[in-house]
């Protein structure tokens, strides 16, 4: 998901246990509501997700936060050989590209989204 202007992390408010018991610490954790339809059915607009901003080691086909120019995008990055990352979007109207690893800037992995139903 595209940031049409520069978008800033913040907080919200879970339960310690909660966070606990899935090995998230609340100390590495920043939110984000996401603007855009780049990761439908996934992720939609207007979700808030929640970043591990400490998970900047790639696991394959996970979906990070990854910044571009001031602007920060939500893409699901896959390992490819010669040290490149393939970064996709679950929704098959935009791109994908392929990036060298070294010029990756990651914010953090991706572990919870919530939205209003």
């Amino acid at each position: 998901m595209v940031a049409t202007r520069k978008t800033t992390l913040t907080s919200q408010s879970f339960c310690r246990h909660w966070l606990g018991s899935h090995g998230l610490d609340s100390r590495s954790l920043a939110a984000m509501q996401i603007r855009g339809d780049s990761n439908a059915p996934t992720i939609g607009d207007g979700d808030i997700v929640l970043i591990d901003i400490q998970a900047t080691d790639i696991e394959d086909d996970k979906i990070y936060v990854i910044q571009d120019a001031g602007n920060l995008l939500v893409r699901r990055l896959q390992l490819e050989p010669g040290d490149k990352v393939r970064t996709l979007c679950d929704n098959p109207s935009h791109r994908e590209f392929e990036v060298a690893r070294s010029s990756l800037e990651i914010v953090g992995r991706l572990v919870w989204r919530g939205a209003l139903l």
